[in-house]
């Protein structure tokens, strides 16, 4: 019994000794968990926009649509034989892509061609649930084969532009399409399927659609975008324009190589691009690209 109050006297002479020091990191622990708990709700009901459709025809001749499934955006584009989409989506927006698939008087029979920006899973989780009514076309880079056959994403390379973007991104890991789970279910590919290398100027017009694919590095490896004659430009995360306030400047809040990113940017506004459709965000004009330059 003795030995019993002894160490609690200890205890209790150790916590008045060190008081202070135990106030200061609860009161830290507390104004962290506070940060997070904000910075959270403050995603879901304010950064995260309302899922709204919108048609092209402000920027361009009416043939589009882009859909805005809440943290990241989808588009569809008149083709020949039906439509081509551009990105699939998180796969936790199927309600929300088949609502705007029937506003706007589309079905996933409809869509003939997929194009994927790159493989992250917030791009490309709507694929096998499309492919349940359709047998689309998928084109994408060949480095984001693997990872989505394997519905992984590949991380090796990845960092933060900003601090700001660090911790905004670890906040999210509690939250939303940029959660935790950076997964998607595995899908795989038919012959059909085309996996490009380089810059191409022929496989959109051939199925009815006036633009060019470009490699556009930096956010990841696999990086692609479209570049539309009339000047439209989905470029998937190689640009963003949400959570304006971390400092990144429309640049992506997680990037594989900064270099190449501003190399893919001169790139976009060298081949014609006037308006800039991000994955992430409103429509911006490219000249606020330029704007960022010195970010880099």
């Amino acid at each position: 019994m003795s030995l019993l109050f002894t160490f609690f006297s200890k205890i209790k002479q150790f916590i008045k000794k060190y008081k202070k020091i135990f106030i200061t990191l609860l009161s830290l622990w507390l104004s962290y968990v506070a940060l997070i708990t904000i910075t959270i709700i403050y995603g879901y009901f304010v950064i995260q926009p309302a899922e709204h459709v919108v048609q092209h025809d402000e920027y361009a001749s009416n043939n589009g649509y882009e859909f805005n499934l809440g943290m990241s955006n989808v588009n569809l584009i008149k083709a020949k034989d039906g439509y081509l989409l551009i990105d699939g989506g998180d796969h936790k927006r199927e309600d929300a892509f088949e609502g705007m698939l029937k506003e706007a008087g589309i079905t996933k029979k409809d869509i003939k061609y997929i194009f994927i920006t790159h493989h992250h899973h917030d791009h490309v989780g709507l694929i096998n649930h499309i492919k349940e009514e359709s047998n689309p076309i998928i084109i994408m880079h060949k480095d984001a084969r693997e990872p989505i056959e394997k519905g992984k994403m590949d991380l090796s390379l990845i960092h933060n532009s900003t601090k700001r973007a660090a911790f905004l991104m670890f906040a999210f890991g509690h939250a939303g399409d940029h959660g935790a789970n950076n997964n998607s279910e595995a899908t795989t590919f038919t012959y059909k399927d085309i996996f490009i290398t380089q810059d191409n100027s022929t496989i959109l017009r051939s199925i009815g659609v006036n633009g060019n694919i470009i490699v556009t590095p930096g956010h990841s490896n696999d990086s692609i975008s479209i570049i539309m004659d009339d000047g439209r430009a989905f470029v998937g995360d190689t640009a963003e324009n949400w959570m304006t306030f971390d400092g990144t400047c429309h640049r992506p809040m997680n990037i594989t190589n900064e270099a190449e990113l501003k190399d893919s940017w001169n790139k976009l506004m060298s081949v014609g691009a006037k308006v800039i459709y991000p994955g992430h965000g409103e429509v911006f004009n490219v000249d606020e690209l330029s704007s960022c330059m010195n970010q880099f």
